[in-house]
């Protein structure tokens, strides 16, 4: 029995495999299954090349795509992603920060809000108490007019 030893996530073990050719699927959109990841820059020698190709576990039927690639671009493009991760140091200690400062300033601003309805809630009862004072003052005038 030939085949390719290769790890089945539904078997959980490493088993034989069936490569299945490109002819017996159609959902790649490339029958050479040749592709090229572009990390972004834009850059051509940036490119990783990879090869895609379906396999079927021999134990279980169970299909999935693989993917190979050359392990030179492979490292390299760990070492890329490591200096990246070096060049974002403390980056989510700072977006935490920012968001922390942005829930304290909106706290600010509940606080504020709600001193300020509540100043104006006073100062609609000053001037109710006002008014009523001027009322009695009128009164009293009148009162003091008519003696």
């Amino acid at each position: 029995m030939g085949g390719t030893l290769k790890w089945c996530k539904n078997c959980k073990s490493l088993q034989m495999v069936k490569i299945i050719p490109a002819e017996k699927y159609d959902n790649f959109s490339s029958k050479s299954r040749n592709f090229w990841f572009d990390n972004g820059s834009g850059e051509e020698e940036n490119r990783i090349h990879y090869f895609q190709r379906k396999a079927r576990c021999l134990h279980c039927d169970h299909e999935w795509c693989t993917v190979e690639y050359d392990y030179v671009d492979m490292v390299n493009l760990t070492l890329s992603y490591k200096d990246l991760i070096k060049k974002n140091v403390g980056l989510k200690d700072k977006i935490k920060s920012y968001k922390d400062v942005v829930a304290s300033m909106e706290k600010t601003q509940i606080s504020l809000t709600i001193d300020y309805e509540h100043k104006k809630g006073e100062l609609r009862e000053l001037a109710k108490a006002f008014k009523v004072i001027l009322n009695h003052i009128d009164r009293i005038e009148e009162l003091e007019g008519s003696i």
